[in-house]
C-alpha cells in the first residue's frame, strides 16, 4: 500500500488556516492519506488552532513546530527523514483543495508503481 502526504507549510494565517485544516480532516476518510504541518514561526493563536487540530486523530498527523521562519524545502529533509513517505504534496494555506478530485487522484496513485515528491498543490 502507500500514501500520499499532504504537508502544510505555514507562518500560521488565521483566516485560512481553520478552512485547510478542515479540508485535511475531510481527506483522512481516505486510509491511504496522511497530515504533516510544519508551524513555521506561527502566533500564539495560530499554534493552538494548530495543536488543537493535531491532537485529534494523531496517528495520521504529524505536527513539527519551527522558532523561526525557514523558508525553502531545505531544512525540511532532516524534519521528514524518518517519515515514510511515497507521495508528497505541498498545498499553501491559502490554496482550495478540491476533495472530490482526491478519488481520482487516489486511483491513479494505486496504478503507478513509484512515487515522486511534488510541489504543486492538489
Amino acid at each position: 500500500m502507500f500514501n500520499l502526504t499532504y504537508c502544510l507549510i505555514t507562518k500560521g494565517r488565521i483566516p485560512y488556516l481553520e478552512k485547510i485544516l478542515s479540508d485535511f480532516d475531510q481527506l483522512l476518510i481516505h486510509d491511504e492519506i496522511k497530515i504533516i504541518v510544519v508551524d513555521n514561526g506561527s502566533d500564539i493563536r495560530a499554534k493552538t488552532i494548530i495543536e488543537r487540530w493535531g491532537s485529534q486523530n494523531p496517528n495520521r498527523k504529524t505536527i513539527f513546530n519551527l522558532e523561526n521562519n525557514l523558508t525553502g524545502f531545505d531544512h525540511l529533509k532532516d524534519l521528514f527523514q524518518d517519515l515514510n513517505i511515497d507521495w508528497i504534496v505541498f498545498p499553501g494555506d491559502d490554496d482550495e483543495i478540491i476533495l472530490e478530485n482526491i478519488p481520482t487522484l487516489l486511483q491513479y496513485l494505486r496504478s503507478t508503481k513509484t512515487s515522486a515528491v511534488g510541489t504543486s498543490a492538489v
